[in-house]
């Protein structure tokens, strides 16, 4: 089965998937997000990476998540800020299928069941 999306120029963040697409005007629910858009390249993740493995530069002390003391370059300290953005960063294009076709699935999914 063939569905259309509808592509949504907003918001769309991890979890918001199966959430509600509301008509601004008279909020109505058109549709249901199933899906975002990551607008990073891959280099991104793979710079992040880099940054957190990197194993000289200037140190900083620091503890770990029990307390103890430990040692971080100024390379992980960036990538931990910057994968925290990388994360978060609300994703400005996603998708979402119409209340037809959400509908028209489950129909046709009913069916098959009986």
């Amino acid at each position: 089965m063939e569905v259309k999306h509808i592509v949504v120029n907003g918001a769309f963040n991890p979890g918001n998937s199966g959430g509600p697409l509301f008509r601004t005007n008279d909020n109505r629910v058109i549709g249901v997000v199933v899906a975002k858009f990551h607008l990073y390249p891959p280099i991104v993740a793979q710079a992040i990476k880099a940054m957190a493995d990197a194993q000289s530069g200037v140190l900083y002390q620091g503890t770990d998540e029990h307390g103890s003391p430990k040692s971080y370059t100024e390379g992980h300290v960036t990538a931990v800020v910057l994968e925290q953005f990388y994360k978060t960063t609300q994703v400005m294009i996603g998708e979402a299928i119409s209340v037809s076709e959400l509908r028209a699935f489950l129909k046709m999914k009913k069916a098959e069941v009986q």
